[in-house]
């Protein structure tokens, strides 16, 4: 990535002011809001996320002012651009002396002339009357004062409610001298949040602007006319392709402008063109995919830091909505629990293209090895052709920085940020859960509740910094340290459970104790057999006993919670607990008024290969006939129509390939991604791949047949859609041979990095598809000890189904000991291996956990080797 590279794409952030001529498709909106302002002094754009607001305004409108345009009014204009965060008075003293005339007229005469005017400004409501009156601007210009982002304010009075109402008093009360004008965007969504401040939605609803979405011939102009602006061009059918995808989604505009970004970023000859679009999975797959190779820059550590991040830079507000949450670098510091000392000294340096870093402080050991850490995270995604973080590259970080994403829309598209989002939410209420039972000398937890609890701690190891941010929403933050007695409610919970469960093991132990000095008195040996017989018996019947009534007590603690289920029980499907999860669903299962005997015979054998997504559904199904009393057969009807649909059909003639994007991926066992690594499966090196193509199922018994006029499988009985086994390498280089010459097509197999590279699939999952081996593979545990057909195992993220388990897949690489001296292009690896050998990836029905792994490899058979769970799947070079 070049940070040189000039970008007519500005990507998820906002269009900035200096960047009017790129802006493009909005002239008449520009036009009707000039219109509005010659008559109003107050101006509210509203709009959705991604509507473009901000862009609107600040290369739109400002610009035009700047020009000209309303020169009945003024012509000569005092510009302040501001976001509120959570400083206001001072974000607003900043923009105001960032304006060249305005501090010119204000005329400050120390170093400190931002808390200055922040104190000035905190002096009332009329301060800006008096501001003008002793520091008047000069003749005939006015002062244009731009919120953006407003509604950020509305999270700012839930910290300090008197300074959030102060702020918005000073705004509309400026609105009211003749020389200054008042615009703020705001999400519409934030709308009702308004009516809590006094005489803001009379203000609001005078001077609403509802930004309305381009058309079709303004979203061409928007992409195909900045381009053109530095001798570029869009090709028409990528222009296209492009309003097409875009017609119908909310966060149009900024995926357009992220994908026009990257694609201009690619491109040498400045020409952006439909096939290099083509490979990066739509415009939300580019986004996704975007951020994912940013994340994949990181080391461990460094992706450990980036989660800590983005959970802070965003929030789930109160109606469910995903919203940005900017903080400040020493802020982010503080939640990796690192400060860098001393805290006032840190410099601006080492300018490296436009990419400003900026150096930690000065210490005996040379840079603070965290503080590196965080500018490393935080570079990674504001990187000039990302833009994924705010501010942009060539702003310095110090401490005071205020970091922010870009764009909301990178967190409904960012899978990975989602899904943190997701975890932080529930994070934060089970918190909260903790903090009500402490505060109000609620019963201490056991059984579910703890687990959950105990699980939560130990998942997120919460902090008391982590916990202010939460704290806010209680009225006794300032009095009581709710962290530390949130935490000791659960301690004391532990204590007592743990006591409760030795109490009943020393009660069970002296019971053993008794039973054994009774057979003392024991007539004789039969006696004592009989006896001690019908002692087993009973303790077994006990046992189970005691069993089903844990399960019954665990569902019915769980069905009490309602909120948090799903979660929970996700929980333990991605900690490999499908099993125990499938144990606690039968007597529901059983119970269930919706289903028949014969549909509750069916879903029970269903359940052990259903998906993730599907379990997930279905668990949702029974929990819901528990908590709200209704039967829905009608749901569990639709919910089996939809995974009989779901199977694949399989051609028996030709293999269904899929295409793999190029890339570059670390190959081979990782530490902090992979888990147990073997020998053979070191060195860690990186790899770049070309494009091309591989099957997205192993190669059939029917396909087989179709070639070669015979079935060799072991396993017939389970039918053609079935992957083929007890092939040797040889006898597969026999099929490709006749398969090209039936089709006319360059097939083969894949080498051990494509085979990886496409397994991995941009992720950091153990399997292939995931890192719950349970839905991606058929394994020793639920294979059954025989093959199965092929797809109905869960995908990884490119569609590639069974690559991990059901059957082993031939490489066309010979074997080497370690990846050393490896190839970095993505070919096979022949040269210095043994021929007469070649290698197998993925593992089989016939393996443990450990032997499906992404990185799994077995390097010691004969080309001539065969078994009944060894097969392969075909690869195709693009030409």
């Amino acid at each position: 990535m070049n940070p040189n590279k000039f970008h007519p794409y500005p990507g998820l952030r906002a269009f900035e002011r200096s960047e009017s001529r790129l802006f493009f498709g909005r002239q008449q909106q520009i036009f009707d809001i000039l219109e509005r302002l010659k008559s109003r002094h107050f101006l509210a754009v509203l709009g959705t996320s991604g509507s473009g607001k901000s862009s609107l305004m600040k290369a739109g409108v400002l610009p035009s002012l700047a020009k000209g345009y309303m020169g009945e009014i003024g012509a000569r204009w005092s510009i302040a651009e501001m976001k509120p965060s959570d400083q206001p008075f001072v974000r607003l003293a900043e923009a105001l002396l960032d304006d060249p005339i305005f501090k010119q007229a204000w005329n400050p005469n120390n170093d400190r002339a931002t808390a200055s005017l922040t104190a000035e400004l905190r002096g009332g409501w009329r301060s800006f009357h008096e501001l003008l009156a002793h520091h008047p601007l000069p003749d005939g210009t006015k002062l244009l004062l731009l919120v953006d982002q407003f509604e950020e304010l509305f999270r700012f009075r839930t910290q300090a409610e008197d300074q959030a109402a102060a702020f918005v008093a000073l705004l509309l009360e400026a609105c009211t001298h003749p020389d200054i004008y008042v615009a703020i965007t705001m999400r519409s969504d934030f709308l009702g949040a308004a009516a809590e401040f006094h005489n803001l939605p009379e203000m609001i609803n005078d001077g609403l602007y509802l930004t309305p979405r381009l058309t079709r011939d303004q979203l061409r102009a928007a992409i195909s006319t900045p381009a053109l602006q530095f001798d570029g061009e869009v090709e028409e059918p990528l222009i296209n392709h492009l309003l097409n995808e875009a017609s119908n989604d909310p966060d149009q505009l900024p995926l357009l402008q992220h994908a026009l970004m990257r694609l201009w970023e690619n491109s040498d000859d400045g020409i952006l063109k439909f096939a290099d679009f083509d490979g990066m999975n739509g415009l939300k797959g580019a986004l996704d995919g975007h951020a994912e190779l940013a994340f994949a820059e990181l080391d461990a550590a460094q992706q450990r830091i980036a989660e800590i991040l983005f959970r802070a830079l965003t929030e789930r507000a109160g109606d469910g909505q995903d919203i940005r949450r900017p903080i400040s670098v020493q802020a982010a510091l503080e939640l990796i629990a690192v400060r860098p000392e001393p805290l006032s000294t840190v410099r601006p340096e080492l300018v490296e293209g436009q990419i400003t870093v900026a150096q930690s402080p000065s210490t005996s050991s040379g840079r603070t090895e965290h503080w590196d850490a965080l500018v490393k995270v935080i570079d990674t995604f504001r990187l000039s052709g990302r833009n994924f973080l705010m501010p942009p590259p060539n702003v310095p970080l110090t401490l005071d920085t205020v970091l922010d994403i870009s764009h909301e829309s990178l967190i409904r598209q960012w899978v990975r940020l989602s899904n943190w989002v997701c975890a932080e939410s529930d994070s934060a209420a089970m918190y909260l859960r903790l903090v009500d039972a402490a505060l109000n000398n609620r019963e201490l937890w056991h059984g579910t509740d703890l687990d959950f609890a105990l699980f939560w701690q130990n998942q997120n190891k919460p902090s008391g910094f982590w916990a202010a941010r939460y704290n806010k929403k209680s009225p006794f933050a300032h009095k009581i340290d709710l962290f530390s007695m949130s935490m000791g409610f659960l301690s004391n919970s532990q204590a007592a459970e743990t006591k409760r469960l030795a109490d009943e093991e020393n009660h069970r132990q002296a019971e053993l104790k008794r039973m054994k000095r009774q057979r003392v008195y024991l007539l004789s040996g039969f006696l004592a057999a009989a006896i001690l017989t019908g002692w087993a018996l009973k303790a077994e019947n006990t046992a189970r006993k005691s069993q089903i009534l844990t399960v019954k007590v665990t569902l019915d603690n769980l069905i009490k919670q309602k909120a948090g289920i799903v979660s929970y029980l996700q929980s333990m499907i991605d900690q490999g607990q499908r099993v125990t999860l499938l144990a606690m669903l039968q007597p529901l299962l059983e119970s269930s008024p919706s289903l028949n005997a014969q549909q509750k015979q069916d879903w029970e054998a269903k359940l052990p290969n259903l998906t993730t997504e599907r379990l997930s559904q279905f668990v949702r199904l029974l929990f819901a006939e528990k908590v709200d009393k209704k039967p829905n057969p009608a749901d569990f009807a639709t919910l089996a129509q939809e995974v009989a649909m779901s199977l694949p059909t399989v051609s028996a003639n030709e293999p269904d390939m899929l295409k793999i994007p190029a890339g570059q991926f670390i190959m081979g066992c990782q530490d902090g991604r992979d888990s147990d690594c073997y020998d053979d499966e070191k060195l860690t090196h990186p790899v770049q791949i070309a494009a091309f193509e591989l099957g997205k199922y192993e190669v059939t018994q029917a396909q087989w047949q179709a070639v070669m006029g015979d079935n060799p499988s072991y396993f017939q009985d389970c039918g053609g859609d079935c992957a083929v086994e007890q092939v040797s390498w040889d006898r597969v280089q026999d099929f490709i041979q006749r398969l090209n010459a039936k089709t006319g097509q360059h097939y083969r197999l894949p080498s051990e990095a494509e085979w990886e590279y496409a397994c991995r699939a941009g992720k950091d999952t153990n399997y292939c598809g995931g890192n719950e081996v349970y839905a991606v593979a058929w394994y020793e545990t639920n294979g059954d000890r025989h093959t199965h057909a092929v797809g109905h195992k869960q995908p990884n993220a490119w569609g590639l189904h069974d690559m991990s388990g059901d059957v082993w897949e031939w490489m066309q690489d010979t074997p080497h000991a370690t990846y050393a001296n490896a190839p970095s292009d993505g070919s096979a690896w022949i040269e210095g291996g043994d021929n007469a050998k070649r290698v197998l990836r993925g593992g089989s029905w016939n393996s443990d956990p450990q032997n499906v792994r992404a990185a799994i490899r077995y390097i010691n058979f004969s080309a001539s080797y065969w078994d009944n769970d060894v097969g392969f799947r075909l690869a195709r070079t693009l030409p």
